[in-house]
């Protein structure tokens, strides 16, 4: 996967993680909606870099606080999975 496709895939699940729709994330992130929709289907010059950049930051921040939710879970005996097990990336 590319780092493009693994953005789409980790927005994709935070998104339907939390039943927001495109329009919505577009409008968290203050992009046009249009533009967001054109990205999330492949168009990787729909967003600009720095639009991207702004993505990126906020995911990998979501994933890091979801990394130690997991790690604080397993301590007390649960067994979760989160974006990382989503896309493959650990088993």
């Amino acid at each position: 996967m590319s780092q493009e496709e693994l953005a789409r895939a980790a927005l994709a699940y935070y998104r339907d993680d939390l039943g927001l729709s495109n329009r919505a994330v577009a409008e968290a992130f203050s992009i046009s909606p249009d533009s967001f929709d054109q990205y999330m289907n492949g168009d990787d010059s729909a967003l600009t870099g720095g639009q991207k950049t702004a993505i990126g930051t906020e995911c990998a921040a979501w994933i890091h606080a979801e990394d130690e939710d997991i790690a604080a879970a397993k301590l007390r005996g649960y067994d979760l999975k989160g974006v990382r097990e989503a896309l493959g990336l650990v088993k």
